[in-house]
């Protein structure tokens, strides 16, 4: 009856302003229904754009206190055995102790997500820490800076996959 109405005059007759109307009424809803999904959309996009360059920032900075902390190992094995081959022997008033202590807590706070990755490279820090508070000479040194160095570029290598993943 309403179809009817739109399409016909009140003497029968067909009125092709209705058919542009019926199109135009269609026309406004597919819009709407376009403008909705458009926005979820763009709405979604901005999360997980941010969401990534969190983490890419997270990486970042994961990486600069690593490299920190492996190059502060490097010069003090280089002061400590300047000239002499082997080891040397450390005590727990060395510097580097304190240092590298503050920089596996730092190593440590970044680590926020729950993830499998995430545990190992936290359970190789700590072993580390464990590690500095009972070095005896340089050459534990050594291991502390080859198992945080390979630990971080699995951790690395795992995000990184992850990100790509979700882009």
């Amino acid at each position: 009856m309403i179809l009817s109405n739109i399409l016909f005059d009140v003497n029968g007759n067909f009125q092709w302003a209705g058919v542009a109307t019926i199109v135009s009424f269609l026309t406004f809803c597919s819009t709407l229904v376009s403008l909705i999904f458009t926005h979820k959309q763009a709405k979604q996009n901005r999360k997980s754009t941010t969401l990534v360059n969190l983490r890419l920032e997270e990486l970042k900075e994961l990486k600069e206190l690593a490299i920190t902390s492996i190059s502060l190992i490097d010069s003090f094995i280089l002061d400590k055995n300047a000239g002499v081959r082997g080891n040397k022997p450390m005590s727990n008033s060395d510097p580097i102790i304190s240092k590298l202590n503050t920089n596996f807590i730092k190593l440590q706070s970044i680590l926020y997500r729950s993830t499998e990755h995430g545990y190992k490279l936290s359970s190789v820090i700590s072993a580390c820490q464990l590690k500095l508070m009972m070095l005896e000479d340089t050459m534990g040194l050594t291991d502390i800076r080859i198992r945080l160095d390979q630990a971080i570029e699995d951790y690395l290598v795992t995000e990184w996959n992850e990100i790509e993943k979700s882009i």
